[in-house]
């Protein structure tokens, strides 16, 4: 459902980062601007198949109002950023081509979780969904 025009949006705050699930030391970190359609982000190496990391998605929708949520994948390989609507975003998060698609998805905002493929986390109008 598309509650509005994404072409109406100018620079969507999102930060990513990703963090070793044991040590909690962090991998990689990311502040992106999305201000239409689409944004990709490239792991700086190559995780391996079995390698976990634990990726972690903030979005400021507008001033005072962000969302949070964490995927935990292995193989991580990239992930593209889709601005759909003014107040929604999707994550699609793409493994090393031999990772067996490993992933659980947490929505801090309701505690809902999920294996995958996708995890929507709402929050009145504002949303993120993350799949995998």
């Amino acid at each position: 459902m598309i509650l509005g025009d994404p072409a109406n949006v100018r620079n969507l705050a999102l930060t990513f980062s990703g963090r070793h699930p044991d040590s909690g030391r962090v991998e990689f970190s990311a502040a992106l601007q999305i201000d239409r359609g689409s944004v990709s982000y490239r792991a700086p190496r190559k995780f391996r198949a079995d390698e976990p990391i634990q990726l972690h998605f903030s979005v400021d929708f507008r001033p005072g109002k962000s969302l949070e949520a964490t995927a935990l994948v292995s193989g991580f390989r990239s992930v593209d950023f889709k601005l759909t609507s003014p107040t929604e975003i999707e994550a699609y998060i793409d493994h090393q081509h031999v990772a067996e698609r490993n992933c659980h998805l947490i929505c801090y905002e309701n505690g809902q979780e999920s294996s995958g493929p996708c995890l929507t986390c709402p929050d009145g109008e504002y949303q993120i969904r993350i799949c995998c």
